[in-house]
C-alpha cells in the first residue's frame, strides 16, 4: 500500500511536465526483473481503482515479458468489465501496447479492435481518449486501423485529438 501511496504522490507531482512519461521507467523495469513483486503493484493498483493507476497498469502489463500473449491479452480483456474508469483505461491503453505479431496474432488483434468499438458506443470521454492513444499505437497493423483512428478524430474533442495528433508528428 505504501507503494501505492508513493506512485500517487510521483503522479500527480509529475503533471504538467515534459518528462512525465520518466515516472513508468522504474515500474517497466520492475515488471522485466522482479514480475512476481509487480503482479503485487498491479494488484493493488487494480485494487485502489484510483485515477492515477491507468498509466501505470498499462506499463506493468506492457513489460511482463513471461507470459505468453494469448493469456495476457484474456487477463487485460477482464479488466474492461471493472467498474472504476481508470482501470479501465490502463486495460485500453495496454491493449495498445501489446506487442502484437501481424501475422500469428490476427484474432488477438481483431478481438481488441471490437471490444475499442463497442467501447466507443458507451462515450466515455476518459475512455476514447485511452483509445485513441491505443489506436494510435496500433496504426502499423493495418489500414482498418488507421480508418478507425480517423472515424474518432471527426469527434471533434480536443483531448482525443490532441492524442491523435502525436502520432501524426
Amino acid at each position: 500500500k505504501s507503494t501505492t501511496s508513493y506512485l500517487s504522490k510521483i503522479f500527480d507531482g509529475m503533471q504538467d511536465v515534459l518528462m512525465s512519461a520518466r515516472q513508468y521507467g522504474a515500474i517497466a523495469n520492475l515488471a522485466k526483473e522482479q514480475p512476481r513483486v509487480a503482479r503485487e503493484l498491479l494488484d493493488n493498483l487494480i485494487n485502489t481503482g484510483e485515477s492515477f493507476v491507468a498509466g501505470y497498469i498499462a506499463i506493468i502489463y506492457e513489460n511482463l515479458s513471461d507470459i505468453k500473449i494469448e493469456d495476457l491479452h484474456s487477463e487485460i480483456l477482464t479488466l474492461l468489465s471493472h467498474n472504476e474508469e481508470s482501470v479501465v483505461q490502463g486495460a485500453v491503453i495496454a491493449l495498445g501496447n501489446l506487442k502484437y505479431d501481424i501475422k500469428n496474432d490476427k484474432e488477438i488483434i481483431e478481438r481488441t479492435l471490437d471490444v475499442f468499438d463497442r467501447l466507443l458506443a458507451d462515450d466515455s470521454e476518459p475512455i476514447n481518449q485511452a483509445i485513441a492513444y491505443s489506436l494510435g499505437e496500433l496504426c502499423y497493423l493495418s489500414d482498418k486501423v488507421k480508418a478507425r483512428l480517423l472515424d474518432l478524430s471527426r469527434k471533434n474533442n480536443p483531448q482525443i485529438c490532441f492524442q491523435i495528433s502525436k502520432f501524426l508528428f
